[in-house]
């Protein structure tokens, strides 16, 4: 149970990466610091409401870059993905349920 984030990134200079949660969307915390992979995983055991979660990127020269905010309400049923982490254009919220939605820049 709890929400399971799920991230590719694609970061040459990457070192490390920090998953930080908010139950504000401005105030952040870090959950935990994990080794950079461009594929990783995390689950957030204590999720109840409405929560906000985002990446911190470090690179070789210890400059950082966060990925975009990503909200889950643990009050809608089933699981829910965004991808890509990192967004250009185009950004995909996918669920276990019926629909699809995509967000076009």
């Amino acid at each position: 149970m709890g929400n399971q984030l799920t991230w590719k990134i694609i970061a040459s200079q990457a070192t490390g990466i920090e998953v930080q949660k908010s139950k504000d969307g401005n105030t952040f915390t870090s959950l935990t610091s994990l080794p950079y992979s461009a594929n990783n995983r995390f689950t957030d055991a204590v999720s109840i409401g409405k929560n906000y979660y985002r990446l911190r990127i470090t690179d070789l020269d210890c400059n950082s870059k966060f990925s975009n905010i990503v909200v889950a309400n643990d009050r809608s049923m089933g699981t829910f993905q965004v991808y890509p982490t990192i967004v250009r254009e185009t950004i995909n919220f996918k669920t276990d349920m019926v629909k699809q939605y995509q967000y076009k820049f």
